[in-house]
């Protein structure tokens, strides 16, 4: 195999690839075989037609043009590698000459990875807070499980906090209808402040099949299309039910699998404190790697990678709306924008996620960090005893490309403890 180089840019090199007679031939044959076994040939059976014949049959170009994606799979990732090239995306694969009789030749455009020029990344200035108990949600989830066991009593009187009624409402900014904003016999316990303010409050004192129609402003904080926005709400009680909560007591924790109310008690505080720490953690290294980013000097990113990664982006946002039981082509005609829109809208994040990537990967090389083989087959295990009961999920476990995102979350990781080190 020749392989000549040239480069074009700082991110991109061109790579002539020549693979003569004898390298072509194997990928030949392969490609023969493959044919033959779709094409019928009076007097042979399916694979095993000569290759003269099948060459006057379908023609040899044909069987060498089969034949060129795989001499360009085998030989691409071999002249990287000879190159000593550090590569990042797909290459675009030019074809110079496929003929018979003749060397393949191609050309590969290939985007490079970035050079990073770390900073002082010993030198953390981001600090992980130690986290304090949230009295608030503690509380709730007391209040929520209570509400798993309680009786409801349908009553005729009017209202008052710490009922449910079943309600129907329907909620328009300048007489137009929002979206979401319409509800049929929904289920609302006034007390519980899972609407906007004042909303719950105007539902005490309402009788069954009374109606009402008032005015209240959507909070600053709301999704900035209603955000401070004045709104009609009209609402038609249908039912109104007393609540009655069980006692916080040993009985209750026996009925949620507890021995006593105290290990209830215990057991939340724990899932609390487990929550408000990985929040604390994902909140630290978005800080680690801003810090990082700021500090380093990056080559320009290559427009294709920037272009790969908001596509991902793109299909990340998409699969978020459709598991929401949303369409995405709704979705963007209710925010006004299209894909490309889109696309230029992530173009600025993308970029950062790219370097955020490039100096974890580049911190995790000059500090020798690397994803043992035991360590991966620890969490290849792990997963396959979670899944263990899910017969299909096992091929896709074992699969090299789990390993790989494997390897990826155990480099991540082990990167992100070293720099917290620093940062103690």
């Amino acid at each position: 195999m020749k392989v000549t180089k040239k480069e074009l840019s700082k991110t991109e090199v061109e790579l002539t690839i020549e693979l003569d007679s004898a390298e072509v031939q194997p990928f030949v044959e392969k490609a023969a075989k493959r044919i033959s076994q779709e094409v019928s040939i009076k007097g042979f059976r399916k694979g095993k037609v000569p290759y003269d014949l099948l060459k006057q049959h379908v023609g040899e170009a044909a069987i060498y043009e089969e034949a060129f994606n795989d001499m360009v799979e085998d030989s691409y990732p071999k002249a990287v590698t000879q190159e000593k090239l550090q590569v990042v995306g797909r290459a675009k694969i030019d074809v110079e000459k496929v003929a018979p009789g003749n060397p393949i030749v191609y050309k590969a455009t290939v985007p490079l990875m970035p050079k990073v020029v770390l900073g002082e990344y010993k030198k953390i200035n981001a600090r992980k807070q130690a986290v304090k108990m949230d009295e608030k949600k503690y509380e709730r989830t007391l209040q929520d499980l209570r509400r798993m066991r309680a009786k409801e009593k349908l009553v005729t009187r009017e209202a008052k906090e710490g009922d449910k009624i079943l309600a129907d409402f329907d909620v328009k900014v300048g007489g137009v209808p929002i979206e979401g904003g319409k509800g049929i016999k929904q289920e609302i316990l006034i007390g519980d402040h899972r609407f906007i303010p004042g909303f719950e409050e105007q539902l005490v004192g309402m009788k069954k099949d009374e109606e009402k129609t008032f005015e209240l402003q959507f909070p600053k904080e709301y999704k900035k299309d209603l955000a401070e926005k004045k709104a009609e709400f009209q609402v038609k009680v249908h039912d109104v039910y007393e609540i009655e909560l069980p006692e916080l007591n040993d009985a209750l924790a026996k009925e949620l699998n507890f021995e006593t109310l105290t290990q209830l008690q215990e057991e939340i505080k724990a899932n609390i404190t487990r929550e408000l720490e990985q929040a604390e953690q994902e909140k630290f290294e978005l800080a680690v790697v801003k810090e990082l980013i700021e500090k380093s000097n990056f080559d320009p990113i290559p427009d294709q990678l920037i272009d790969e990664e908001s596509n991902k982006m793109m299909h990340e946002l998409e699969h978020d709306v459709t598991k929401q039981n949303l369409k995405f082509d709704d979705y963007l005609a209710h925010i006004k924008k299209t894909k490309e829109d889109l696309k230029k809208d992530f173009h600025d994040k993308a970029e950062e996620r790219i370097k955020a990537a490039l100096v974890m990967r580049e911190i995790a090389v000059v500090e020798k960090i690397i994803a043992e083989s035991s360590e991966v087959d620890k969490e290849i295990n792990d997963l396959k005893k979670m899944y263990e009961h899910v017969p299909d999920a096992a091929a896709e476990i074992e699969s090299p490309q789990q390993r790989a995102r494997m390897e990826n979350v155990i480099l991540h990781r082990k990167t992100i403890e070293r720099l917290e080190s620093f940062a103690k």
